[in-house]
């Protein structure tokens, strides 16, 4: 799974009668231009296109741009190809939309709204390092400044940073996404296995959406997981059961790997609802194939009075 991926080439035979409307229906470059603006799009984006061309050229060399494009971490919730979509769903009988087109105007809306979740979620999440440049961890920003964590990933350091944005290994060198933890503010115990830690001179980036859910082990629910796995490059897991839920955990399917403790575990509106802990402590043996969290609900008293700080 791609967040980034609103769109591919193999799209194509889907999407373009859909576009093909809108060219068809602003003929000059005049009113496609407009057309587009007033879908919300943006002028950066608008002035890379090629507005006097025949429809179905201009529909290439629109596709082109989209693909191109990648959504920005300021802006998680812009792309122009939804802006457009919306745009013609809205005015679809100017648009002279069919149910067919009407249909994967639809599926690319939802396809987007999802893809806009997860990166909000996955902008939330941090690689932890001791010593800089070693990922021991994972975790999660539950307000601005504000690290949510396992405790024993913390435990013992007496330095430690974190670095958002370690989606791929071209981004590990910018120095401008770490960040030092502030060691002496945590908060936290050992069962539950969670800590709370300041970070020091924090960037804006927005928290995570939570979920003070009961969580439930039926097959319908699925659990997916955003972490960085052999303290490597983020990774956004496969969807996991959840086997079991005790009053102090629950035990799931997840693939895990020493580097995902204190990583966010989130239903499927991609809202935190649990804490990755990774093997349990003695007293409790689990299945052969699962790991232990920590349900973000129990908790919910000692994160509300930080959340309502906000």
């Amino acid at each position: 799974m791609n967040p980034e991926e609103f769109i591919n080439i193999d799209d194509n035979r889907e999407i373009m009668p859909v576009l093909k409307k809108f060219a068809s229906a602003h003929l000059s470059p005049r009113e496609r231009r407009d057309a587009l603006e007033n879908a919300g799009i943006e002028s950066s984006f608008l002035d890379k296109l090629k507005y006097d061309l025949p429809a179905d050229s201009f529909v290439l060399n629109l596709l082109a741009k989209i693909r191109d494009f990648r959504v920005s971490e300021s802006r998680l919730d812009y792309h122009p190809l939804m802006r457009l979509l919306d745009f013609m769903e809205m005015f679809k009988d100017i648009y002279s939309l069919d149910d067919r087109e009407k249909h994967v105007c639809k599926m690319f809306i939802s396809r987007g709204q999802e893809n806009f979740r997860i990166l909000k979620a996955r902008s939330a999440v941090v690689r932890i390092e001791s010593p800089c440049e070693t990922g021991i961890g994972t975790g999660v920003l539950i307000r601005n400044g504000l690290l949510l964590t396992c405790f024993h990933v913390l435990n013992n350091l007496s330095q430690a940073w974190v670095r958002f944005g370690y989606y791929d290994d071209s981004r590990l060198e910018k120095d401008w996404n770490l960040y030092e933890l502030d060691l002496d503010s945590i908060k936290g115990t050992m069962r539950p296995d969670y800590a709370l830690v300041k970070i020091k001179e924090p960037p804006e980036r927005s928290p995570v959406s939570i979920s003070w859910e009961i969580l439930s082990s039926s097959k319908e629910y699925q659990a997916r997981m955003l972490h960085h796995p052999g303290g490597k490059c983020l990774k956004i897991s496969e969807p996991g059961q959840i086997t079991q839920v005790g009053e102090n955990y629950i035990d799931h399917t997840i693939k895990t790997c020493k580097g995902s403790s204190g990583a966010p575990v989130f239903n499927k509106k991609w809202e935190l609802t649990a804490i990755h802990r990774g093997i349990p402590g003695t007293g409790r043996t689990i299945e052969q194939g699962t790991t232990e969290a920590v349900p973000i609900r129990i908790l919910k008293e000692k994160l509300a009075v930080f959340i309502d700080e906000e």
